[in-house]
């Protein structure tokens, strides 16, 4: 598993996520879970726990505490690469500076 900053993407799938670096507290960093854990996922209101969203995703349970997730410097969860985006993802046609690739 690989997260890295291209310049460029056609895509909109869960591996690309775009990003606003003004609307967040920059650097961004990946860690693991954590419990408790929520994020406030695109075109929802409110949040949804991590976890659920595993369960949801039929994550098996020996995958979840390796699986990477995307923060920013304030802890605001801003993607859960392959399977959610935070509000946070812009579409190709908003204003955003970077992006990211899992792959």
């Amino acid at each position: 598993m690989n997260l890295e900053i291209i310049d460029y993407s056609e895509s909109t799938n869960n591996f690309i996520c775009r990003l606003n670096t003004k609307e967040l507290k920059m650097t961004l960093y990946v860690r693991n879970r954590r419990l408790g854990d929520r994020m406030e996922v695109k075109g929802t209101l409110g949040s949804k726990k991590i976890k659920e969203i595993f369960i949801n995703e039929k994550i098996p349970l020996e995958e979840r505490d390796s699986w990477p997730i995307v923060l920013d410097s304030s802890n605001k969860i801003v993607w859960l690469p392959g399977l959610k985006k935070s509000k946070y993802d812009k579409e190709k046609n908003e204003k955003y500076d970077i992006i990211i690739r899992y792959y």
